[in-house]
């Protein structure tokens, strides 16, 4: 993500991608690994905050544009604080 990019961004938008930045770079060993991480700066895929499982694809409909489909993304993460009584979140086909 250029600089240009993210001071595009609205300061709401900015803080969430910060935090998904830190969770992100939570998630590798501490030491060597995590501080190399964070020395390479925000990535697009923060921007998804943490929503990184691929559900699949929704088709929402055609007009004179074309088709269209809306990417359905979930947390894996997530998972870890869900009861087991409550289903994970699935893409309806």
């Amino acid at each position: 993500m250029t600089n240009e990019e993210y001071e595009s961004l609205p300061r709401e938008s900015r803080t969430m991608l910060e935090q998904a930045f830190t969770i992100r770079c939570g998630l590798f060993p501490e030491g060597a690994e995590q501080k190399k991480e964070r020395g390479k700066g925000l990535k697009r895929i923060d921007y998804l905050h943490m929503k990184t499982r691929f559900l699949g694809f929704v088709y929402i409909g055609e007009d004179d544009e074309g088709t269209h489909w809306q990417l359905s993304v979930d947390s894996p993460y997530l998972q870890i604080s869900r009861s087991a009584q409550e289903p994970a979140s699935d893409a309806s086909w």
